[in-house]
């Protein structure tokens, strides 16, 4: 079964665009532990780009805070994750 699915994956995946990986991803301890932690951070910061709070040029400042808050750990997760599904 899961031969002919990556015969027919692996043909139709260089026409996709897949946005949200992580929709597709098994439950991950570490994601849904920091999910609405960096939630916060995205929305608190996108605000303050909308409104004209914050400037473009804080762009950095907001991935270090994502990054700080647990960022770097949900993408290493998700990262090992897709390793093994797409390997």
């Amino acid at each position: 079964r899961d031969k002919g699915f990556k015969e027919y994956s692996n043909q139709v995946v260089p026409y996709c665009v897949l946005e949200n990986i992580d929709a597709y991803a098994p439950p991950l301890l570490e994601l849904m532990d920091r999910t609405a932690e960096l939630n916060e951070v995205i929305e608190e910061y996108y605000a303050r780009f909308i409104t004209g709070d914050l400037g473009l040029d804080r762009f950095d400042d907001f991935v270090r805070q994502w990054r700080r808050r647990g960022g770097d750990s949900v993408l290493e997760e998700l990262n090992k994750w897709y390793e093994e599904y797409a390997g």
